[in-house]
């Protein structure tokens, strides 16, 4: 059976997610770049032009093929050793990030750029010294590739300087005030993504389509992320349908759970059909803040709810995540998001359920509240939060 279009596009899109999401991205990058590297030096070491220039620069010329060994074992092992306090360093971070802020927050760490572009300069480098220096095994066969050797030196060197900047980043990332701005960042970040069409819940009690009769079970379990809806509004508008999800969008979805309704039962839809429709409907098994900025809400408030533990007991923390959550508030004031899609007749195809303000402000407040209940800087900073949103609200 040849799989649809709109099953390739899905696994593709989910094949993209898990692909920028993960860690090995920037160190198998920056490997193939540096196996091209030392393929291209390899060919210009017998070019004529670098035999000049090592002809008129003598001290480029590497004479002996043992000391060309000699530096590329040494190289080899003092980056290992880099590489091995790296990702100890690392997982010491994660542990203490697990432990004292929110297990949560371990995904946006460990997939830092900056983190990954260090250890790939390291794994890059050491695939580049074990490749020449394999090649230098047969010493009749092969001219001593002076610059290749030469560059192996200089990404030593870098990738020493990249360890030292590394050690400031590590020590700078598990600093909780870094952490909890970095979630603030990236929330803002998915702010600015919002759909800003005007909003349509008004049609929401339509009888005709405010609850669709026939109940569609989810075909996987997950966060739901995203939801196609140009795509669903032409399947739903070629097979006049009405579709209304079940559940509101970053709510995760349980094996055997209802996932939307419709107009048409499940039987009277070819499977051609139901698959293009499940097929536009993603889902992440994380929660993943950049695709989504509810995310970054509830993390904020997790960390809060944390710190005000009694393992823990530092209600500093939750103040500052109370500062941070009143600033996302305040940008969220007034934005709406579309909730209603329509076929180009008008007609209404696609109903989305989504956390509204007040709903999303209950879930992220309530846990602090309850939980700093007793703490007067809590309380006052909880004020403060609604004195604020309050202002927003006032007439003018």
């Amino acid at each position: 059976m040849i799989p649809s279009s709109s099953s390739i596009s899905r696994k593709l899109l989910e094949i993209y997610n898990t692909i920028i999401n993960s860690n090995a991205l920037y160190p198998t990058l920056i490997a193939v770049i540096y196996l091209l590297m030392v393929a291209g030096l390899l060919g210009f070491d017998h070019t004529q032009l670098a035999t000049d220039i090592k002809d008129n620069f003598a001290l480029l010329r590497i004479k002996k093929m043992d000391t060309a060994q000699t530096m590329l074992s040494t190289l080899i092992t003092g980056i290992i050793s880099l590489m091995a306090l790296s990702f100890s360093m690392v997982m010491v971070v994660l542990s203490q990030a697990s432990n004292t802020i929110s297990p949560k927050v371990i995904q946006g760490l460990v997939t830092e750029k900056e983190h990954q572009f260090v250890l790939g300069n390291q794994l890059g480098t050491i695939i580049y010294c074990l490749v020449l220096l394999l090649l230098l095994r047969q010493k009749e066969l092969f001219i001593i590739p002076s610059f290749t050797i030469l560059m192996s030196v200089l990404l030593g060197i870098w990738s020493m300087c990249l360890f030292v900047f590394f050690i400031h980043s590590i020590s700078q990332s598990i600093q909780i005030t870094n952490i909890v701005k970095n979630i603030h960042t990236h929330t803002l970040r998915s702010l600015a993504h919002m759909d800003d069409e005007p909003d349509e819940r008004e049609d929401t009690t339509l009888p005709a389509f405010s609850l669709p009769p026939h109940e569609y079970i989810t075909d996987k379990p997950g966060f739901l992320q995203q939801i196609q809806a140009k795509r669903i509004i032409k399947i739903a508008s070629r097979n006049n349908l009405v579709i209304r999800m079940h559940s509101p969008i970053t709510d995760y979805i349980p094996t055997g759970s209802p996932l939307f309704y419709a107009t048409v039962a499940p039987e009277e839809l070819s499977e051609e059909i139901k698959r293009s429709i499940y097929n536009s409907i993603l889902f992440d098994p994380v929660e993943n803040v950049r695709q989504n900025y509810y995310f970054g809400f509830t993390q904020l408030s997790e960390v809060a709810v944390k710190a005000l533990s009694p393992g823990i007991n530092d209600p500093g923390i939750a103040c500052l995540c109370l500062r941070y959550l009143t600033d996302l508030f305040v940008v969220l004031y007034g934005r709406k998001e579309r909730n209603i899609y329509r076929d180009k007749a008008g007609n209404v195809r696609l109903v989305v359920n989504r956390i509204g303000y007040g709903e999303l402000l209950s879930r992220c407040i309530t846990p602090i509240r309850q939980y700093g209940a007793k703490d007067i800087s809590v309380a006052r900073d909880l004020l403060w939060l609604l004195s604020v949103l309050g202002a927003r609200d006032a007439p003018s």
